[in-house]
C-alpha cells in the first residue's frame, strides 16, 4: 500500500477522533460533569472504524 494512501487514512482517523469527541462532549456537558470521559473513548472508537474503513477502501482501489 502507498504511503499517501496511509496518511490520507490517519488524517480521516484523527478527523473523525477530534470531531466526534468534541461533539459527543460537548453534546453531553449539561448533563454531565465529566462529559469528556465519554467523549474520548467515542472519538477514540470513531477513529478506529474510520482508519480500518479507509485503509480497507484504499486498499481495494489499489488493486483495481
Amino acid at each position: 500500500m502507498k504511503a499517501k494512501y496511509i496518511l490520507a487514512s490517519i488524517a480521516l482517523a484523527l478527523a473523525a477522533f477530534f470531531g466526534i469527541g468534541i461533539l459527543v462532549t460537548e453534546l453531553l456537558q449539561e448533563k454531565i460533569y465529566f462529559s469528556l470521559f465519554f467523549g474520548i473513548p467515542a472519538g477514540l472508537v470513531a477513529g478506529i472504524v474510520v482508519l480500518i474503513i479507509a485503509l480497507v477502501g484504499f486498499g481495494k482501489k489499489e488493486k483495481r
